[in-house]
């Protein structure tokens, strides 16, 4: 992944975030103080993702199932929501 691919910023506005199926937080991240929860990649880094429209906030629970269990057309239907987080945080909310 290039760096110009990786936005922190928005990396963080997703972390911020419930998670996308539960509504709660990543429960090791609560036990550290933290309450945040993990941004989950829709098309994998490594399949040439990126972060701006293909991050999901997901607590831990969620986001191995998600990684783990999700074929990758499965995972590309969750693609509008991730845009739509994306248009969020572009326009500032």
């Amino acid at each position: 992944m290039k760096k110009s691919e990786i936005n922190k910023e928005f990396r963080e506005y997703v972390r911020g975030r419930p998670c996308i199926v539960c509504g709660g937080w990543d429960s090791w991240n609560m036990a550290l103080g933290k309450g945040r929860n993990t941004p989950s990649h829709i098309i994998a880094l490594g399949a040439g993702g990126q972060d701006n429209g293909n991050l999901l906030s997901m607590c831990l629970i969620h986001h191995r199932k998600f990684e783990d269990n999700f074929t990758k057309s499965e995972r590309k239907a969750w693609l509008p929501i991730a845009k739509k987080i994306f248009e969020d945080f572009k326009n500032g909310h």
